[in-house]
């Protein structure tokens, strides 16, 4: 069967181990509610059980209120940065970050299934020199937002279980529009961009609102960027760090 560039791109998602990128997942209203992340900068993910090297900040949305912190790690240690201070986090805070020896450990993005989502697409070559081609698309709307409600239990905090069953039907008929727009490399497949816009037009149905937290009348989107993938990168130890337990002191 032909494979085509949303398969193959997905099929490579789990080989991007590095890269600069933007991340952001949010569900908003138009009165300006918002819940979900953003998560900028650079990352490297480690070899065997190493931690890894990254320079992200984090910005967490909830209701009209937004906080932001960052998180740095050099492969060896990590640390938390909240205003302009820097926290060393001690062990038992960085082993659920740390890699493994297994072969198949993957890449942060291996998780997203995006030749499921989208079972009939537009593809068009880019004419800028990129040597791109942009990949579009009617979403399928439950299998994205499962995958979605993955990344964010692993980055949001938002800790729901998968949309099934008589909700997902719900779910489909609450859809006023879903679209992707996803942006690969021509010849290596390594995932650029992706938008992925979710509008329900009026509430959706109960699960998909306990996911958002009580939010009603969502739009809900996701983009990712990706620079440099698979880049080196280097993490440098953050200057005069504070012990974890002056934080809580703030």
């Amino acid at each position: 069967m032909f494979a085509g560039p949303l398969e193959k791109t997905a099929a490579k998602l789990g080989d991007i181990r590095s890269g600069n990128m933007e991340m952001r997942l949010v569900a908003s209203t138009p009165a300006g509610q918002k819940t979900g992340f953003e998560l900028k900068g650079p990352f490297s993910m480690p070899e065997g059980q190493g931690l890894p090297e990254a320079d992200l900040t984090y910005t967490r949305f909830a209701g009209k209120a937004e906080d932001v912190f960052g998180f740095v790690s050099t492969g060896d240690a990590a640390f938390i940065r909240v205003g302009q201070r820097t926290y060393c986090l001690p062990n038992e805070k960085v082993q659920s970050m740390r890699g493994s020896d297994d072969a198949g450990n993957r890449g942060p993005f291996s998780g997203l299934d995006l030749d499921d989502w989208v079972p009939d697409s537009e593809v068009v070559t880019s004419e800028d020199g990129s040597n791109t081609e942009t990949v579009s698309g009617e979403l399928d709307v439950v299998a994205a937002i499962n995958d979605l409600l993955g990344i964010a239990r692993d980055y949001g905090g938002i800790d729901r279980p998968e949309i099934e069953g008589d909700d997902a039907e719900l779910l489909r008929g609450a859809v006023k529009q879903a679209n992707l727009r996803m942006v690969t490399g021509k010849d290596d497949r390594i995932l650029r961009s992706l938008l992925v816009t979710v509008d329900f037009g009026g509430d959706p149905p109960e699960a998909f609102r306990k996911a958002l937290e009580g939010i009603s009348g969502v739009n809900f989107t996701l983009q990712l960027k990706l620079a440099e993938p698979n880049s080196e990168i280097n993490v440098e130890t953050p200057a005069n760090p504070l012990p974890y337990e002056r934080l809580n002191r703030r």
